[in-house]
């Protein structure tokens, strides 16, 4: 309905500025027949004289400048591709109805004050994606392997972001292994390899270096035969060209930045081992960096810990040597 009333009122626009230049055209042009021949020779002998303006035929560039064309003022309406929030609180891309089909997304609410479309992309099992701000989302039947191959938006992207939103798998085994659930990527990482992981992943992430025309393959292996956890995982992936303020440093598995945050370790959490109750659920074979931003105006980080977690018993401990 907006842009129905504002293509109404450019089109009433554009007919009164046409008809009122016509009209004053067309006034100039009465004056100039209606004067005597000999008067109309003197004027133009006394403008060369005086330097007065000549009357002249109206060139091109005078009727575009005169007679305005409604639908390019549709041009002016520019807003930037924005991160955005959906109809259905998901984080998208703010584009027009037309890039966002393009790309193969889904209009998911409006954004720019209703002149684009807040964009999502979404993909499940063995798909590729090469769009920023996908969503790879468990399917309603999960099976074996799951894999998403992420394609670098462009060769300027230099690293990719996973967010675990939502990353349910099972817990290791007595030893720390991730053997029967786990999540690995491989393929177009440089650097630093991202651990295999499992457990409890949910408000995780982790960071990798792209691969200019190199896709790295994300995926979700699960035993199907074993039971008791509900498996789901909603992965964000994010990506970042090299000039980008939010680019972590070399070599940082997991970035934070912020004056506050929490830091945990990989399937952290409060409850039993679902293989075994005396297990722990801290992961084996990890070896990564974290790394925080330090802040404008702030010289100092200082650590501490939260309850209820500071009255429970192992909420900050080591194993292995």
């Amino acid at each position: 309905m907006r842009h129905q009333q504002l293509c109404s009122l450019l089109l009433t626009i554009f007919i009164i500025i046409s008809n009122a230049e016509r009209r004053k055209v067309r006034k100039r042009l009465r004056t100039h027949n209606d004067m005597p021949m000999d008067e109309q020779v003197d004027n133009k002998i006394e403008g060369t004289n005086k330097g007065l303006e000549v009357p002249r035929q109206a060139s091109s560039e005078d009727s575009s400048y005169r007679f305005l064309n409604p639908f390019s003022l549709f041009s002016l309406v520019q807003f930037p591709n924005s991160e955005c929030t959906s109809a259905s609180t998901t984080q998208g891309t703010c584009y027009t109805g037309s890039q966002c089909t393009q790309r193969g997304g889904t209009a998911d609410g409006s954004c720019a004050s209703g002149f684009g479309v807040c964009c999502t992309f979404a993909n499940d099992c063995n798909t590729e994606t090469s769009q920023n701000g996908t969503y790879f989302n468990s399917p309603t039947t999960i099976s074996s392997v799951c894999s998403l191959m992420i394609n670098p938006m462009n060769d300027n992207i230099c690293q990719v972001r996973l967010n675990f939103e939502k990353l349910q798998l099972r817990d290791p085994d007595e030893t720390g292994a991730c053997k029967s659930d786990y999540l690995q990527v491989t393929g177009g990482v440089s650097g630093s390899n991202i651990p295999t992981l499992c457990g409890n992943l949910a408000g995780q992430h982790v960071i990798y270096s792209a691969i200019p025309n190199f896709p790295a393959r994300l995926s979700v292996v699960v035993d199907t035969q074993m039971a008791g956890v509900n498996r789901e995982w909603q992965i964000k992936i994010l990506q970042y060209e090299c000039n980008s303020p939010a680019l972590a440093p070399e070599g940082c598995l997991q970035y934070f930045t912020g004056i506050s945050g929490n830091v945990s370790s990989f399937n952290w959490n409060t409850v039993d081992n679902v293989n075994l109750a005396t297990a722990s659920n801290h992961l084996a074979n990890l070896d990564y960096s974290i790394c925080l931003r330090r802040e404008s105006g702030y010289c100092a980080v200082e650590w501490g810990v939260t309850p209820p977690a500071d009255t429970q018993l192992g909420y900050f401990s080591l194993t292995g040597t």
